[in-house]
C-alpha cells in the first residue's frame, strides 16, 4: 500500500469518525427535544417561497423552495407563537389553513418543530447516510 493510499484511508477514517460523532450528537439532540417537549396542533398560516441558487449543468439558476409558517397556541394559553418550519421542499406540500402536529419546548415555545418523522430526523438521517457511505468506501477500498 503506497503512502498516498494510506493517507486516503486515514483521512476517510477520520472523516467517518467525525461524521459519526456528528450523527450521534444530532440523534441525542432530537431525542432530548422529543422527550422534553409538548405536543399540540398548529395551523399553516402562510407559505413563504424562497429562492436559492443551484449549479445545474454548470449554469446558475434560481430554484424555489417553500417554507411553511406555522402558528400554535402553547399550553400556557399565552399569545400564539409563529415559526418557520425547518422542512423545505422544491414543491409546496402544505396548504394554507392545514392543521399540522407541532412539538415545542414549554420554557421556549419558539423552539418548535413539525412533529413528523422527516422534519425531526432529517439531519441525523443524512449524517448517518454519509457515515454509511464513508464506511462502505473504506471497507470496499481495503478489499
Amino acid at each position: 500500500m503506497s503512502s498516498d493510499t494510506s493517507f486516503v484511508f486515514v483521512f476517510l477514517g477520520g472523516l467517518t469518525v467525525v461524521l459519526g460523532i456528528y450523527t450521534l450528537t444530532h440523534y441525542l439532540r432530537v431525542r432530548r427535544f422529543i422527550l422534553n417537549s409538548l405536543q399540540t396542533t398548529g395551523r399553516i398560516v402562510d407559505i413563504v417561497e424562497r429562492n436559492s441558487l443551484t449549479n445545474e449543468e454548470q449554469r446558475f439558476s434560481r430554484a424555489s423552495r417553500y417554507v411553511p409558517v406555522i402558528e400554535f397556541t402553547p399550553a400556557s394559553g399565552k399569545k400564539p407563537v409563529r415559526f418557520f418550519a425547518e422542512s423545505t421542499s422544491h414543491k409546496n406540500v402544505y396548504t394554507k389553513g392545514e392543521a399540522v402536529p407541532v412539538r415545542y419546548v414549554k420554557a421556549a415555545p419558539e423552539q418548535a418543530s413539525i412533529d413528523q418523522f422527516f422534519p425531526l430526523w432529517k439531519q441525523p438521517l443524512m449524517a448517518l447516510m454519509g457515515s454509511i457511505a464513508l464506511i462502505s468506501a473504506l471497507f470496499f477500498g481495503l478489499r
